[in-house]
Formats: C-alpha cells, sequence, structure tokens
C-alpha cells in the first residue's frame, strides 16, 4: 500500500463488489498469500477502462484464485471471453468454484502451465489476438510476459502489470529486495521505449499500462 491507511480505508468503501466478489475477497484475506489478490481499488478502475473499450478477448497471466478474472467477467457483456493462465491447480480451482458461484465461468478458459511456456503459443490459438491483458505473475519474468504479450496484443488494445511500484520499494536506491530491483529496471525499461505508450497509475500496488504505439486500430 502506498497511501496512508485513512485513504486506503476510504478508496476501499469506494469500491462496489458483489457477493460473490465479496466472499472471494474474505477468502482470500485468511490465506497466507492472500496479499497476491489485485487491491479491490486498482481492479475497480481496470473495469472502468474495459468498459470504455469493451473486449472481446482478455488474457490474464496470473491468475491465484480468480479474483481479477471474476471482476473482468462481470464488467465485460456476454460476448468478451477470458483466458487465464496460472501454473497452481490449488488456487485455480478455488477460481473455478467462485467463477462457476457468479455464473460466469463459460466466459473463461483456464490454461494450467506456466506463462513462459503457455505465451509462446497463443497466437496461434487467437490469431486476431487479446484486446485487454492483465500481468500478475512472477516479478522476474515480467520482462519475457511483456514481450510475449505485445505480439499477440491486438490494435487499439492495452496491457497492465500489477505490482510495479512493490510497496514503495522502487524508489529506494539503497533496497536490497530483489523483486523491487528487477520491477525498477523493469519500469525504467518500458517507459523508455519509443514503440511504447506507458503510464504508472498509483493504485494499489502501482499499475503500469501499456499501449503498443505501431499496434493503432
Amino acid at each position: 500500500m502506498l497511501l496512508n491507511p485513512d485513504l486506503v480505508n476510504y478508496l476501499e468503501k469506494c469500491v462496489r463488489l458483489s457477493e460473490t466478489q465479496i466472499a472471494l475477497q474474505n477468502q482470500n484475506a485468511r490465506m497466507p498469500e492472500g496479499h497476491m489478490q489485485i487491491r479491490p481499488e486498482a481492479m475497480q478502475f481496470l473495469c472502468f477502462l474495459l468498459r470504455l473499450l469493451k473486449p472481446k478477448r482478455i488474457l490474464e497471466v496470473g491468475t491465484y484464485t480468480g479474483f481479477s478474472t471474476l471482476s473482468f467477467a462481470l464488467h465485460t457483456d456476454d460476448s468478451c471471453f477470458i483466458t487465464a493462465v496460472d501454473r497452481n491447480s490449488e488456487w485455480t480451482r478455488t477460481a473455478a468454484r467462485y467463477w462457476q458461484m457468479a455464473g460466469v465461468d463459460r466466459r473463461i478458459h483456464l490454461i494450467l502451465g506456466d506463462a513462459s511456456d503457455v505465451l509462446p503459443t497463443l497466437l496461434s490459438v487467437v490469431p486476431e489476438g487479446f484486446d485487454f491483458i492483465f500481468i500478475d505473475a512472477d516479478k522476474r519474468g515480467y520482462a519475457d510476459y511483456l514481450t510475449y504479450c505485445l505480439a499477440i496484443l491486438a490494435p487499439g488494445g492495452f496491457i497492465a502489470i500489477d505490482n510495479v511500484l512493490w510497496r514503495g520499494d522502487v524508489a529506494e536506491p539503497d533496497t536490497t529486495n530483489v523483486n523491487a530491483q528487477v520491477l525498477r529496471t523493469f519500469n525504467e525499461t518500458v517507459l523508455n521505449r519509443n514503440d511504447l505508450m506507458a503510464s504508472i497509475v498509483p493504485l494499489g500496488d502501482g499499475l503500469l499500462l501499456v499501449q503498443n504505439r505501431l499496434k493503432q486500430s
């Protein structure tokens, strides 16, 4: 969290969640890895953007227990299909249960496997590309994941990448946290690429939004 606790609590109160989202968020809060869930205020911001984009194809790299997947499905219409990639079968079984509870499971295709193995195969499976891609997986793999995802991003689409501020540690020049070091280098590289439009949004743990200047609709 980058904001003071009072502001974080205020932002959380501004988020509207369905009963299924609340139930899943409460379950995640009881899990040791619960911090892996995207912050609800960051999720709401992305869902607002999705309502503007009206995507037909969404790709999620890193699913955990499916809170973001569920949220994306609830904020898109029945013509939008979501491909979710994760390697953990236990977490994704929980995800599948909540997707079914919300009645959106038929629009979600889960692929179990390492993102580095799955992503190179997706262009042949979805030649039209994906209108929106959300990356929230192994931080040390972000550079490779972004390369793969830019190749399968549809014209006019955008990529959102979570946790790019790593609790503010990216701003600490002497940090010994490896993830913070990796993310700082990653952010600087992406923000300095002339072929990309990119911006960091300081919501949750930091969202990096990316569009390819060369693939506009």
